[in-house]
């Protein structure tokens, strides 16, 4: 079992610096974001959610992406685009637990792609939607979410590539195209008679990219990119068939985390959580009968989260998200606002796998900490490159992000699990099989 320090003390004459620092806050320029466009709230309506693995907050065209995505960019045109939004770690089984929790990884217990399942007692969102009466299906792209990690918690039916691809696959992470994991989404919505809650994950932005034609010889140079924007043409028939829906349906699409393409000497992701693997587009918007009209896009640069995704769907349908998520609803994240919300990420795979030392943080408005034994502060609104390290002159700004994060108590909490359940910990799961399918994802 591999020791994590515990939380350095934090000294009581903070307390007047916390002050102050809550005082500055209060006192800060609003966020220059426009008026979100009107949302229908009504329990009678379908959610759609679509996760794209490992896809860039710049990667789509309407973020300025090298990709021709025009599927996703009326999709945003109609509802709203969120350009300040970060995931929570930044591999795939353990952000889309949080997507679909509404927890931080130390809450909902999943650290890492291998050796962990979402437990029993975790809530998932298919679990309250379903209590809501909405059917509830899956249709996921490739092994890391399969069912044996637990997220197939509360769907009717989730549609997975099955043990038999995945020990067919002669030690390849095993995926199918997003075009045929659409092809199964759209014959089970086509099927439902009453409304209902799809997630479609797709998997083909992450590495190796290998577009399939035309995509391949259009982005020969930028081969990502090509993967990109065939998962937009894959996507087109899903959105349009919410469009033509008798009943409202809200879309909610983002990536469950970036790619980093050799951005600070990182190849893939896994490893580092600089801005380029934990920022993701984020979009939300309504589509089919009784969807309102907007005559523009609305763009927010106000910061959000994936936390924020499982309140938002539980505002837009009229009941109340469990007691004691972190996240808020995304539609009042507009103008007006004054107080940062902070947002907790980590990258416990070199930790959990070469004993390096846990990669723990947190964005704070455009404050960015990360909590390691060389610690790293930058200010992303300055400087999103993150190549000047602001912590030799940080003084109290360091400190008020630290003790925030500390707030959180991360660092306890895995301690606590971890010592509690020793060898028989039950989120750890089926380790010979996963170190064989992805050594660093």
């Amino acid at each position: 079992m591999i020791g994590i320090p515990r939380p350095r003390r934090v000294p009581v004459a903070l307390a007047f610096v916390l002050a102050g620092a809550a005082l500055a806050i209060f006192l800060v320029p609003r966020l220059r974001s426009p008026a979100l466009p009107p949302f229908v709230k009504t329990a009678d309506q379908n959610v759609l959610l679509i996760t794209i693995d490992t896809l860039r907050a710049d990667a789509l065209g309407s973020y300025g992406g090298k990709a021709v995505t025009p599927n996703l960019d009326r999709l945003a045109r109609h509802g709203v685009r969120f350009t300040f939004a970060h995931a929570h770690a930044v591999v795939t089984l353990v952000s889309h637990a949080s997507i679909l929790t509404g927890q931080y990884p130390f809450q909902h217990g999943v650290r890492d792609n291998a050796g962990f399942r979402l437990p029993d007692s975790a809530q998932t969102l298919a679990e309250m939607l379903h209590a809501k009466g909405l059917g509830a299906g899956a249709f996921v792209g490739a092994f890391p979410v399969n069912r044996q990690f637990g997220l197939a918690q509360g769907f009717d039916v989730y549609d997975d590539v099955g043990a038999r691809d995945a020990l067919s696959a002669d030690f390849a992470l095993p995926e199918r195209r997003a075009g045929e994991v659409v092809a199964r989404a759209a014959r089970w919505i086509e099927g439902q008679h009453g409304k209902w809650f799809a997630w479609v994950h797709v998997f083909d932005p992450h590495a190796p990219y290998a577009p399939p034609p035309p995509f391949d010889s259009q982005y020969a140079a930028n081969p990502y990119a090509g993967e990109v924007a065939y998962v937009d043409s894959a996507l087109g028939p899903l959105i349009d068939l919410a469009r033509r829906q008798p009943r409202l349906t809200s879309v909610i699409v983002t990536g469950d985390h970036g790619e980093a393409l050799g951005d600070h000497g990182e190849r893939t992701h896994g490893v580092f959580a600089y801005e380029p693997t934990l920022k993701i587009p984020l979009i939300v918007a309504q589509v089919g009968a009784g969807a309102p009209a907007h005559d523009a896009d609305a763009v927010s640069d106000v910061p959000v989260r994936h936390v924020d995704i499982v309140p938002t769907v539980a505002d837009l349908l009229n009941f109340e998200a469990p007691a004691g998520l972190p996240g808020r609803t995304l539609l009042t994240a507009q103008r007006g606002e004054r107080e940062p919300r902070p947002s907790y990420f980590e990258a416990m795979t070199p930790m959990l796998k070469r004993g390096w030392a846990p990669l723990m943080g947190i964005v704070a408005g455009h404050d960015k900490y990360i909590d390691l034994p060389l610690d790293e502060l930058y200010d992303l609104s300055s400087e999103p490159q993150e190549a000047h390290n602001l912590v030799p002159d940080a003084g109290d700004r360091l400190r008020v992000l630290t003790a925030q994060m500390r707030g959180l108590d991360p660092v306890h909490r895995l301690n606590a699990r971890e010592n509690a359940a020793g060898s028989e910990n039950p989120t750890r799961y089926a380790v010979w099989l996963t170190e064989v399918f992805f050594p660093l994802r």
